[in-house]
């Protein structure tokens, strides 16, 4: 009898356990709920990201980089079949804002056609690439100090800091940009951007494969915080607008958070919102002591992308695991599936995915093209059932 007394104990014990894990995961998954249920073009109530007309799925890959000499003497479709093979279903290369509009007004379509010794593929390439390996392409508009945007666009700022620390950078000459961009002090650089997206969703207008991330991490600078919110609702509400205008096929377009600003904004569009995540950004990680915080933070970010409903993913997360994996970089991945998870987030692209682990020492391969384990087995593990 006192056997099963203990007995019954021990299951009661369970049993609420397991309700105060459930309560404390609603309340942390709130927001996703919403996200969930309330977007019913582009995500399914269980979390899946609809390509229209098609099943139902998540966008799950790798950043890689277009330079040509970090894929010298690569074979690209293989390396491309290899991530296939490897469950993943999609990529991510930025296309570059200033070899897109060298002139203004004019598009430059050897970009699109050619490769090159720079780039390497052309535009084309890449998602005629993705296309035959049933891969979802995305193409994210970028621009960096060493490829700043058109000299045309931005007359009155200054040339980029090429040797200004990265800690710096994107509070000031990037920052100064995209303030310039959003509070309209620069309408050519807002009417190129638009005309960009209106060619490639034309270019683009019958393949479902191709996703249009239409900024690569906009920052702040100077502005005040409810300004900046507005202005990016605008700037991104018109260029999506002439998206869907051009378009053939409901391609998915993802907006990605105005980087800095803790201002939940207004983006009603039909698209995508994007969180990219390294926090805490090149440090040693202890999840006994930094996993509340890490979660708060991206928490105050979620918060700010889905208060209008739309899903959300994640175009970057990653970790410094060259030379030497960064410590407690196992436990890293481990708390950064766990917070997406409990955010509904299933759509995501690990940064990054190169030969290069000199330039890209956050790459999930080494030099030799050999897989950077316990990682990738990590990730993959983490792939949506």
């Amino acid at each position: 009898m006192q056997a099963l007394r203990i007995k019954r104990r021990r299951v009661i014990g369970t049993f609420l356990l397991a309700i105060l894990a459930l309560t404390i995961i609603s309340s942390i998954s709130q927001f996703s709920a919403q996200a969930s249920l309330t977007s019913t073009t582009v995500l399914t109530a269980s979390g899946e990201i609809v390509r229209t007309n098609q099943t139902p799925t998540n966008i799950n890959g790798f950043n890689l980089p277009v330079f040509a000499w970090r894929w010298a003497g690569v074979d690209i479709k293989a390396e491309l079949a290899k991530i296939r093979s490897e469950g993943f279903n999609a990529i991510r290369i930025f296309i570059y804002w200033g070899n897109l509009t060298p002139t203004q007004g004019v598009i430059n379509q050897a970009y699109f056609t050619e490769n090159s010794k720079k780039y390497g593929l052309s535009i084309d390439n890449w998602v005629n690439e993705c296309t035959s390996l049933n891969m979802s392409c995305i193409l994210s508009l970028a621009f960096s100090k060493w490829e700043p945007p058109p000299s045309w666009a931005f007359p009155t700022l200054p040339p980029p800091p090429v040797n200004l620390p990265e800690t710096s950078y994107g509070a000031t000459w990037y920052g100064a940009i995209c303030d310039n961009m959003m509070n309209s002090s620069s309408p050519a650089a807002v009417q190129s951007i638009n005309q960009i997206w209106s060619f490639i969703s034309q270019r683009y207008a019958n393949n479902p494969w191709v996703v249009f991330d239409i900024f690569n991490e906009p920052r702040r600078d100077k502005l005040p915080q409810d300004m900046l919110a507005s202005n990016y609702n605008a700037f991104a509400t018109g260029v999506v607008n002439n998206i869907r205008a051009s378009e053939q096929v409901h391609h998915r377009v993802i907006v990605e958070w105005y980087i800095g600003v803790y201002v939940p904004d207004n983006i009603t569009v039909d698209v995508i919102r994007d969180i990219n995540w390294y926090g805490p950004w090149q440090q040693p990680y202890n999840s006994t002591t930094m996993f509340s915080t890490y979660m708060n933070e991206f928490s105050k970010m979620y918060k700010c992308v889905s208060n209008t409903g739309l899903p959300v993913m994640s175009t970057e997360f990653g970790r410094i695991l060259h030379p030497t994996p960064m410590q407690g970089s196992e436990d890293w991945y481990r708390d950064a599936f766990t917070i997406f998870n409990s955010f509904g987030i299933k759509s995501w692209l690990i940064y990054c995915y190169s030969y290069n682990t000199t330039e890209e020492p956050y790459s999930i391969i080494n030099s030799d093209g050999t897989l950077v384990q316990p990682y990738f087995s990590m990730i993959q593990a983490n792939l949506p059932k």
